[in-house]
């Protein structure tokens, strides 16, 4: 039979080892994919923001072309 330990949970449930190990094991692989998801994103995100923040640099440089020419 398993051996029986204490959750932690202050309920006084107690659980068997190997359910114990499942469970952390599953809520390490959720939040490990959690934080792949996120930083997925955040990747994906900034190379989104790379092309607007090239467009935004080519019009001022296009302002400050104009800005040369005036003066």
């Amino acid at each position: 039979m398993p051996k029986k330990s204490d959750a932690g949970t202050g309920t006084g449930f107690t659980v068997s080892a190997a359910t114990a190990k499942l469970f952390i094991d599953e809520q390490s692989k959720a939040i490990t994919k959690m934080l792949q998801d996120a930083i997925s994103k955040s990747k994906s995100k900034s190379s989104e923001e790379a092309p607007e923040t090239e467009k935004k640099q080519a019009e001022r440089m296009n302002h400050l072309k104009y800005k040369v020419k005036i003066i």
